[in-house]
């Protein structure tokens, strides 16, 4: 079984080890929501210089800038996730940017949890949380989707193809969803 990566951030003791599956924890990070037109020219030539480089997530993609995730919600929106430690400077940065357009700059950190879901049933197991078809023809490492998951709003991440996956949710959901991976565990093992 692949050992979750380091570079996602450390991990935290294992929500859920099985034969075929491991579900971690990562460390808490900062969560921002973006909300903008980034299309706009001028937009985008700001963002590049917060991110340093241009920001174009394609609908159902995220982009990887160094520890920092670009995830596409909606065409005008991104949720942005970065080290905790860099939270304070980050919005300030994108408030300064977006300012004099018609966007939003909001903090979610406090809303959100991640897992990292790794090993070579992670798609049984998350064919058992929702319909989406993750076969890798059309669920690729890059690949993100917004879906219900064991009747909770997620965002899913493929990361590598190993299958390595991260789940976002609401930090309300999680003891659900802890529940239900318990049983679902024992049902793809």
């Amino acid at each position: 079984m692949h050992e979750p990566q380091s570079s996602r951030g450390s991990m935290s003791d294992p929500i859920l080890v099985t034969s075929r599956i491991r579900v971690d924890q990562p460390e808490q990070a900062a969560w921002i929501d973006l909300r903008g037109d980034f299309g706009d020219v001028e937009v985008a030539s700001r963002l590049a210089s917060v991110f340093g480089r241009p920001v174009a997530v394609e609908a159902n993609r995220f982009l990887q800038i160094g520890e920092r995730t670009l995830i596409w919600l909606g065409p005008d929106e991104l949720l942005v996730i970065a080290p905790y430690g860099e939270r304070l400077a980050l919005i300030s940065a994108l408030e300064a940017t977006m300012d004099g357009f018609h966007a939003a700059v909001t903090d979610v950190t406090g809303n959100r949890v991640r897992w990292h879901l790794s090993g070579d049933g992670a798609r049984d197991f998350l064919a058992a949380g929702c319909s989406i078809d993750f076969h890798p023809r059309v669920f690729a490492p890059g690949d993100c989707v917004q879906t219900l998951f064991a009747r909770s709003s997620v965002a899913i991440l493929q990361i590598a193809s190993d299958p390595i996956y991260e789940l976002h949710l609401r930090r309300s959901f999680s003891r659900h969803l802890r529940s239900w991976a318990v049983q679902a565990a024992a049902d793809v093992d």
